[in-house]
């Protein structure tokens, strides 16, 4: 069973389309710079698919840590960056239904200067 398991994924692989997007370098947020309701405390990290700042979000008086996705190079068709923020929607609500110590809770998501 395990055997025909791998094939059957081995085949929606290779019928998959891969959808490959030229990702630009987000800019650095400066420490107090403003996003939507919160502000900029500080970089957290940066990966493949974006960075992760820590902020403030003076409305809940609480720290929160915020995932700006690398902006989609001009060139691109709008259906990639399209992906993109569906990719990111249904990931922040899959986190949204996950309630455990070690998964971080789901706030908000949305856009901000079109900049998922």
């Amino acid at each position: 069973m395990i055997e025909s398991d791998v094939d059957t994924l081995a085949d929606i692989a290779a019928n998959r389309t891969a959808v490959t997007v030229e990702r630009v370098e987000p800019q650095s947020l400066p420490r107090g710079a403003p996003l939507g309701r919160y502000l900029v405390l500080e970089r957290l990290g940066m990966g493949g698919m974006g960075v992760v700042y820590a902020a403030y979000d003076p409305r809940l008086d609480r720290k929160v840590a915020i995932k700006l996705v690398r902006p989609v190079a001009e060139g691109d068709d709008n259906s990639t960056g399209e992906l993109v923020r569906t990719r990111l929607l249904r990931e922040a609500q899959a986190m949204a239904k996950l309630a455990h110590p070690n998964v971080v809770t789901v706030h908000d998501v949305g856009t901000v200067d079109d900049q998922v």
